[in-house]
């Protein structure tokens, strides 16, 4: 018999959710799909643990592996229950005891890893990809990574499938793994993040669906899945699906559940995951160690009184942080370019404003910053400015003080070892020093001693102005000047909320009220 078309949806990291497992399962038939293929993670976070793995073998054509979440699960068969008395595991005791004995058992018979072929294409499924490209998934783009990438951003969809398809390409490392591939497709999930890479020279293609219950890759608004296509010829398809889904009522529906009730803390932690779509556990988790070393608690897994007090201190932390976020106005179209000088912007943030409204979005902070304020003053779109090198026959090939500073300076050595016989071997190109010479042509080399010498002094006497695109150095370089024995964690915190503030965002020790919540 001839073989056909085969089309499958892919489905990854449920946790529990099934209004969205139906959404998916829902869109899938709507397309004539009735093969699915399923990446593991199907209970704990989420209110219907049992009935999602219903959901899941009421499906009859179906390729299923267990994830790392069904393993915590496996592990308590046969435990006594009367040890659980700790907070951290709440949630897991919690979702052992709704589900079913011949649930377990399924999940128990579930293998790790499956290999099938399907029109002549090799298709390897796994929960994690770390088997194939070892860490570079969580390394590049794992959830906590996109949790500081794109801090304060509003991300698009087309935003970030671009981002994502750059890192991968210009990574060393993910690009020295794919020759050892053999030919053929890699599903996995596990990150909570949708991606896929296609290396069409060589037919490997890897694909991530993504989370269906809790997705972490900053896509509002909506639930993932992807649509796997291999036709009779052995051609593969990749089309990533995002299904609308109502993330405010599934958030009443958590808050209202008997889950809420029996592991208030995670349930609230994974609300917040849910309506901001970006990793909070591991960033909790690290806040509940750090808290439990502090108070002398060694007990692991948490205690219920460290495990719910961490969280009402980190929560109050998260909740200034956010409330000093909100005091900064959304990088729209809509803003004046004054008030937009007047608040701090990633760089990230001015690069995806310019892709978003087709501006040019190359080039260094302080230019990028320069190009949106002209196009919030009058809509105009300023040009990069292309800075011709010097013609070779206009260097020096010797400097002394009465030398000239050429056009569009250049350091090299010769630079360097006249300055350094000048001024002694503590010379550096600091970057102040480097702006004047390249604003300064035609003035000579005696004069740019001198402009040494004054750059040091307004250094030592704080009087030295500093590029928008340096605060941050500056920033806490003066924190720990000022607080010795501090941390670098508690420098940052100060730092973010300072940054949300309008004005030049020198430190003062008025920051530190950031750190009395902790």
């Amino acid at each position: 018999m001839a073989s056909q078309t085969k089309i499958f949806a892919v489905v990854s990291d449920i946790h529990g959710n099934l209004p969205a497992l139906n959404a998916v399962l829902d869109d899938a038939k709507s397309r004539g799909i009735n093969e699915f293929i399923f990446a593991g993670d199907y209970c704990l976070s989420g209110p219907f643990p049992d009935e999602c793995i219903a959901a899941l073998i009421s499906q009859k054509n179906a390729h299923i592996v267990r994830g790392n979440e069904e393993k915590y699960l496996i592990n308590l068969i046969g435990k006594d229950q009367d040890n659980w008395t700790d907070g951290q595991m709440q949630v897991t005791y919690w979702c052992f005891r709704q589900i079913t004995q011949e649930h377990l058992q399924f999940l128990t018979a579930l293998p790790h890893t499956l290999e099938f072929m399907v029109n002549g294409v090799k298709v390897h499924l796994s929960h994690d990809s770390a088997a194939w490209i070892g860490d570079c998934e969580f390394r590049l783009i794992g959830p906590d990574v996109l949790a500081k990438r794109y801090e304060g951003m509003d991300i698009t969809l087309e935003y970030y499938r671009q981002d994502v398809h750059h890192l991968f390409s210009h990574d060393p490392g993910f690009q020295g793994m794919l020759p050892d591939l053999e030919e053929g497709i890699y599903l996995f999930g596990h990150s909570h993040v949708q991606w896929n890479r296609q290396d069409t020279d060589r037919n490997i293609f890897l694909i991530n669906p993504g989370s269906c219950g809790l997705p972490l890759d900053f896509i509002h608004g909506s639930v993932p899945y992807t649509v796997l296509s291999i036709s009779e010829n052995g051609a593969v398809s990749i089309e990533e699906i995002r299904v609308p889904f109502d993330k405010q009522g599934y958030a009443k529906v958590l808050k209202n559940s008997e889950q809420y009730t029996e592991a208030t803390v995670w349930t609230k932690v994974i609300t917040k995951e849910w309506l901001k779509t970006h990793e909070h556990m591991t960033f909790f988790l690290e806040f509940v160690e750090q808290y439990a070393q502090k108070t002398g608690d060694t007990r692991r897994p948490f205690a219920v009184e460290t495990w719910e007090k961490a969280y009402e201190i980190w929560d109050n932390t998260l909740s200034s942080a956010e409330n000093a976020k909100e005091s900064r106005p959304e990088l729209t179209r809509d803003l004046d370019s004054r008030t937009f000088r007047e608040y701090y912007y990633l760089k990230e943030e001015l690069a995806a404003f310019c892709r978003n409204n087709h501006l040019p979005s190359s080039g260094g902070k302080h230019e990028l910053t320069e190009r949106i304020a002209g196009f919030l003053d009058t809509g105009d779109v300023r040009q990069p400015v292309t800075r011709r090198p010097a013609a070779r026959k206009a260097q020096l090939t010797d400097i002394s003080r009465d030398s000239i500073i050429e056009r569009n300076f250049v350091c090299t050595e010769m630079h360097r070892a006249f300055f350094k016989k000048e001024i002694g071997n503590s010379f550096s190109f600091n970057v102040l020093f480097q702006q004047w010479l390249k604003a300064h042509a035609g003035k000579t080399y005696a004069d740019a001693v001198d402009a040494y010498y004054e750059i040091l002094e307004k250094k030592k006497t704080g009087k030295a102005s500093i590029g928008r695109q340096f605060e941050y150095n500056t920033y806490i370089r003066d924190f720990f000047a000022d607080n010795t024995g501090k941390t670098l964690d508690e420098a940052i915190r100060c730092w973010k909320y300072k940054k949300r503030l309008k004005g030049r965002h020198r430190y003062e020790r008025s920051d530190l009220t950031a750190l009395e919540e902790k």
